[in-house]
């Protein structure tokens, strides 16, 4: 049975055509995004920094609710990876509603949205992990001269056998 051009039916059925066809070109574009984000996962992971950064991105208010987008690098559900988080404040009283995912589990939305931010989440993590670096070099100093004195007052303290030799 054929329908008739002018129907809403046919109608229907081009646009569904060419939706099908839209559908395959934003697919094929997500995957590429979804991969190159991988990539970049990949690189930061074989540095192992294990410091969790986040990037604002946008933020409304509108009255007391406040809704904030952030693009980060952080451990979401076991995992390292580049992430984002949407936190909603105001909206179920004192405690905010806060959705975390990893980059391509995240609406298309909010992955199109947050790219352009990538290079601060990178410029972050260089600054919070020299950071880190500086004051972790602090700690061991500060560990190393305590270990140093700690030690020398065990020794003088170790108890002397009778015969003049150290047990």
């Amino acid at each position: 049975m054929s329908t008739p051009e002018g129907s809403n039916a046919y109608k229907v059925s081009l646009s569904f055509d060419k939706l099908s066809d839209t559908a395959v070109t934003l697919n094929s574009a997500s995957r590429r995004l979804n991969e190159a984000i991988e990539q970049l996962n990949t690189a930061l992971k074989q540095l192992n920094l294990g410091i969790p950064v986040w990037v604002s991105t946008f933020t409304h208010e509108e009255g007391s609710i406040v809704d904030r987008e952030e693009i980060g690098y952080a451990r979401v559900k076991g995992k390292w990876g580049i992430c984002i988080r949407r936190t909603i404040d105001g909206f179920n009283g004192p405690n905010p509603d806060e959705t975390e995912w990893h980059f391509d589990d995240a609406p298309r939305d909010l992955r199109i949205r947050n790219v352009p931010f990538l290079h601060r989440v990178i410029d972050k993590l260089n600054d919070d992990a020299l950071r880190a670096a500086q004051q972790i070099t602090e700690s061991a100093t500060e560990a190393e001269e305590l270990a140093k004195v700690i030690t020398i007052i065990a020794e003088k303290a170790r108890p002397v056998k009778k015969n003049g030799g150290k047990q």
